[in-house]
C-alpha cells in the first residue's frame, strides 16, 4: 500500500508538472470557433511550443481573456472536477479564449477586399475553414498589429467577439503575455489542428528583416 501510494503521488506530481509546463487541457467555452471547434469541445494546448517556435498566422491559440471579450459565464463545477482540473486530468473550466491568429506583430490586417476577404500585408486570404457562405465584413478596420501581439478572429465571424470588437485597446490585438499556447488537438472527435496552407502566400510586412 505504501509503494502504491508513492507511485500514485509521483504520477500526480508528474501530471501537474506537465500541465504547468508543457500541455494543458481546456474547454472551448463558446461557439466563436465553429465549425472548427464547438462550444464544450475539449482541446489540448501546447504551452511550451509557442514560446519556442512562436505563433504563425492561421494557428489556433488559447489565451487569457484580456478584458471580458466573452460574455459567457464559466460553467459551474464541483470540488471533484476542480481538483481533476488542477491535477491536469480534466480540462480547466475558466474563461480562457480560443481563436485563430490572423496577424502577428508588424502585420497590416484589413477588412476587406471587394470579395469580402481579409487582407494581410496586402494579400487577400481565402479562408476555406470558415462556415460556407460566412461573410467576414461585420466590422471594417485597418490596423498594424503591435509588436509582441496577435490579431485574432473566430472562425464563426457572425458570433465571435474577437479583435475586431476591441480595436480601442492595443488595436484589438492580444498581448503575448496573455497567450497560453497553441491548440494542437481536439479530443473528440479526434482532430489534430494544423496551420492552414492559405497563409503560406502572405508576405512579410514591409520593412521586416
Amino acid at each position: 500500500a505504501r509503494e502504491a501510494g508513492i507511485v500514485l503521488g509521483i504520477a500526480l506530481l508528474a501530471s501537474i508538472l506537465v500541465r504547468l509546463v508543457l500541455l494543458e487541457p481546456l474547454y472551448v467555452s463558446g461557439p466563436a470557433m465553429s465549425p472548427t471547434l464547438g462550444a464544450g469541445d475539449r482541446v489540448l494546448v501546447a504551452k511550451g511550443l509557442s514560446s519556442v517556435t512562436g505563433l504563425s498566422r492561421g494557428d489556433v491559440v488559447a489565451f487569457a481573456d484580456p478584458d471580458n471579450w466573452q460574455d459567457i459565464p464559466a460553467p459551474s463545477t464541483s470540488v471533484f472536477s476542480t481538483a481533476l482540473a488542477v491535477l491536469g486530468i480534466a480540462p480547466s473550466p475558466g474563461d480562457d479564449v480560443v481563436m485563430r491568429v490572423i496577424g502577428v506583430g508588424g502585420d497590416r490586417v484589413e477588412c476587406c477586399d471587394a470579395q469580402g476577404r481579409i487582407l494581410v500585408n496586402g494579400q487577400a486570404v481565402d479562408e476555406d475553414y470558415l462556415p460556407a457562405g460566412m461573410p467576414t465584413d461585420q466590422v471594417t478596420f485597418d490596423v498594424v498589429v503591435p509588436a509582441d501581439s496577435y490579431f485574432v478572429l473566430g472562425d464563426d465571424r457572425a458570433l465571435a467577439r474577437d479583435s475586431r470588437y476591441h480595436l480601442e485597446v492595443n488595436d484589438g490585438a492580444v498581448p503575448d503575455a496573455n497567450v497560453i499556447g497553441r491548440v494542437i488537438l481536439r479530443a473528440w472527435p479526434p482532430q489534430v489542428l494544423t496551420t492552414p496552407e492559405v497563409f503560406a502566400s502572405v508576405p512579410d510586412p514591409q520593412g521586416a528583416p
